[in-house]
């Protein structure tokens, strides 16, 4: 924790750097770096005014503190941004797959945390069977991953990959494709045009 010359130093500086802000010739780059200045000020004071909201709320002696503040997404985001985050990124990862667990059932699902080397987190899915599930599983464990860990680099999830229909096909696939005397794209097996 900062103590009182330091957190006094830091005030300086930020005085400091926003004198050489409004310094800056180009009055349309200065207000970006306004805007930019308001946007992060408006975040972290949402993220105080919700702590101590929850400050006020918490009444019940067996619930602690911390666990209520780290409950709240915007509360923990702003924890994470200043790397004041109690718990690890697998500690979060397996925490989402906890709770997501309820509506994972319903759709036949298991996943398995397969780890998060380089912060690249691997989950294994199993009991999907057919595409409608396979995206509905991938949304809820999306939303639930990036929830909690907005700093993973990346997010693999093996077993939901023969479900998946290819997404975007480049025009330049499609214009090599043959065509047929009817004015249709056709491919035999090898990819080769057969009538």
């Amino acid at each position: 924790m900062a103590g009182e010359g330091e957190f006094q130093g830091r005030i300086e500086r930020i005085e400091e750097l926003i004198h050489r802000l409004e310094a800056i010739p180009d009055a349309a780059q200065r207000n970006q770096m306004r805007e930019l200045l308001q946007a992060v000020l408006e975040l972290h004071g949402a993220a105080l005014e919700r702590m101590l909201a929850i400050v006020a709320e918490v009444g019940d002696p067996e619930l602690r503190l911390g666990d209520a503040l780290l409950r709240d997404s915007l509360v923990a985001s702003l924890l994470l941004l200043h790397g004041l985050h109690p718990h690890d990124l697998n500690t979060r990862v397996r925490d989402a797959i906890e709770k997501a667990q309820g509506v994972l059932r319903g759709y036949g699902a298991r996943v398995t945390f397969a780890g998060a080397p380089g912060r690249n987190v691997r989950l294994e899915v199993n009991g999907v069977d057919s595409p409608h599930t396979a995206k509905a599983v991938r949304t809820v464990l999306e939303e639930e991953i990036y929830g909690v860990a907005p700093d993973a680099a990346s997010l693999t999830i093996l077993g939901l990959e023969h479900f998946e229909t290819p997404g975007f096909v480049p025009l330049e696939q499609i214009l090599a494709a043959p065509v047929s005397r009817n004015g249709h794209a056709f491919a035999g097996a090898n990819g080769a045009g057969a009538v």
